[in-house]
């Protein structure tokens, strides 16, 4: 696994979705906000990720966010 540090913390590789309950409980995150648009969302990536999240944990999903956003 990689794992970057900046600001906020990436992870990136095989397997690291598994990780997510982890990373919750050590910054005690009970209700998460994701932020996506709705191609994330019709390739399925979001049920990947509520698959391996604690059960009973709100589901609190912002799905508007532009796929091409314009530059200002």
């Amino acid at each position: 696994m990689a794992l970057i540090s900046y600001l906020t913390t990436i992870r990136f590789g095989c397997g690291v979705l598994s990780e997510v309950p982890e990373d919750l409980g050590a910054l005690s995150i009970r209700r998460p906000l994701i932020v996506t648009d709705k191609g994330v969302i019709a390739a399925g990536l979001l049920e990947r990720l509520f698959a391996v999240m604690p059960s009973g944990m709100p589901q609190l999903v912002f799905d508007d966010v532009p796929s091409k956003p314009r530059p200002v």
